[in-house]
């Protein structure tokens, strides 16, 4: 009798576990796991954004020959953008990253050349390298790098 007892108890819980898997795990898991997934990307492009405009700044402020090189990693792929900002307060050099939402840093340096460029990036582990050459400044993406070339007047 304890046997029985014990393989219909084993019964229920077994079928508690397979009704618990099939709709609560769907709907309390899945949406959460995406919305970390989502935080994980966002927070990654802001990081992008910040490290991007800190380079130029730095590469500015050294001078001539300098150079800067970051890695990143973006989840989804994201769009960067150097642009002249005009806001209330009037224009604001910055970087911009799109990736769902917009994220945006000021830059001390942006020529004319350089205002409007824009690159796609697609997902994955790539390298930036901003640059001061005395050679055409221009914002490309090749070979898992972004390459930034600067040349204040």
């Amino acid at each position: 009798m304890r046997g029985q007892a014990a393989v219909e108890y084993l019964i229920i819980f077994g079928a508690f576990l397979a009704i618990f898997g099939a709709v609560i795990w769907p709907q309390a898991i899945n949406p959460s796991q995406r919305a970390a997934t989502e935080l994980s990307s966002l927070s990654r492009a802001k990081i992008l954004v910040d490290s991007l405009a800190d380079a130029i700044n730095s590469v500015y402020s050294a001078g001539p020959g300098s150079c800067r090189i970051f890695l990143f990693t973006l989840e989804e792929g994201c769009t960067v953008f150097l642009e002249n900002l005009v806001t209330e307060n009037g224009a604001l050099k910055v970087v911009r990253v799109e990736s769902g939402e917009n994220f945006i840093a000021p830059i001390k340096y942006l020529s004319e050349n350089l205002d409007g460029s824009s690159q796609y990036l697609p997902p994955g582990t790539s390298a930036a390298r901003v640059l001061w050459e005395n050679a055409q400044e221009n914002l490309w993406y090749e070979n898992r790098t972004l390459y930034v070339r600067i040349r204040p007047g």
